[in-house]
């Protein structure tokens, strides 16, 4: 089995773990992490526990690198092979909403390069997936960005983010805010990617997401004819410590600066 197709078996086993096993989302214990809303529930536990067991039962020398449970220590080799999960990207969509914006999230990375990836939306029925030099899919149908350059015809979607970083990433973000169709903050990093790489979104922005945020959604965006830098336009690798990140659909970034470094 490929590793692309191991990722695609895992989110299928993991789409009926959701349908059958979490039941009222609404009545799920959760509880804050380092900061007011940013929250783990026993579902995120549940399903990188999973997710690591499959993964170490057939890559048992493989690193793996995620957000829950002790595993969000970089490995010492960053330069071999790397399993990169989130397993519920939107927790709070997750437990406190009735937005179905919630993902799993699993890539894997050679050399410190996402080289295969899949994101599962359960409440959707969508299933994401992409191979380095491969193109991306959703449901098994080819992705490709939108086309659209200008800011007053784009959708853009702001990840606001902890409490202390918001005053940042507010005047950032202010030309997107002032100057687009439609501004949106879906409230999952993933989801945000995949809606670029879908042609339904043309830029997101973030101004402090971990690697396990965006590792899956940038090979899927990439894939699709898209784009991710980070703010002050350098293109980003998955672990070089910087921690803000732009993607868009390409051209809309190519045409001109889209926020102020500066605030």
């Amino acid at each position: 089995m490929t590793d692309i197709a191991f990722i695609q078996s895992l989110l299928r086993e993991l789409d009926a773990f959701f349908r059958t096993e979490v039941g009222n989302r609404f009545e799920i214990d959760g509880a804050d992490k380092s900061e007011p809303g940013d929250r783990v529930t026993d579902v995120d536990v549940a399903v990188q526990k999973y997710i690591v067991d499959r993964i170490q039962k057939r890559c048992p020398t493989d690193a793996v690198y995620g957000e829950e449970a002790g595993y969000d220590i970089l490995p010492s080799d960053l330069s071999e092979r790397c399993w990169v999960i989130d397993p519920l990207d939107g927790t709070y969509n997750f437990q406190r909403t009735l937005s179905p914006a919630y993902a799993v999230s699993i890539a894997l990375a050679s050399g410190g390069k996402p080289v295969a990836a899949g994101v599962l939306l359960p409440e959707l029925a969508l299933s994401f997936s992409a191979e380095k030099g491969k193109g991306a899919f959703c449901n098994g149908e080819p992705l490709s960005v939108s086309s659209i350059d200008s800011l007053s015809e784009a959708k853009v979607d702001v990840d606001f983010s902890e409490i202390s970083r918001r005053s940042d990433c507010i005047g950032a973000a202010r030309h997107l805010m002032e100057n687009a169709s439609q501004v949106r903050s879906t409230g999952s990093t993933v989801v945000a990617l995949c809606s670029i790489a879908r042609g339904l979104t043309e830029v997101f922005i973030h101004p402090c997401p971990q690697p396990w945020d965006y590792a899956a959604g940038k090979l899927i965006v990439e894939e699709a004819g898209g784009l991710l830098t980070h703010f002050n336009g350098d293109p980003i690798e998955l672990f070089d410590g910087r921690s803000d990140l732009i993607a868009s659909n390409g051209s809309i970034q190519r045409a001109g600066p889209l926020i102020d470094i500066n605030g």
